[in-house]
């Protein structure tokens, strides 16, 4: 029954796996990062990503700006998380 194969407890008796998502936001930059030296401005796409989510919502800015991606959010990408 599809019903079941939906829930966590159903999950052994179908042999399927459970898929984790990543938290991906919408890629965004912050409007200072211009104020810093280039080789440390970031974007960011996660948003299990510290230094991303201390960004006020104010002072994002959608795209990457040009920027590379974030340390971070690089690394909760590759973990998937």
């Amino acid at each position: 029954m599809l019903i079941c194969e939906q829930k966590p407890h159903c999950l052994a008796q179908t042999g399927r796996k459970r898929s984790k998502k990543m938290p991906q936001v919408a890629t965004f930059h912050s409007v200072n990062e211009i104020q810093k030296p280039a080789n440390l401005r970031v974007h960011h796409n996660n948003g299990a990503c510290a230094p991303g989510r201390d960004i006020p919502v104010w002072e994002r800015q959608p795209g990457t700006g040009g920027f590379r991606l974030c340390d971070d959010c690089w690394r909760l990408n590759s973990q998937g998380r």
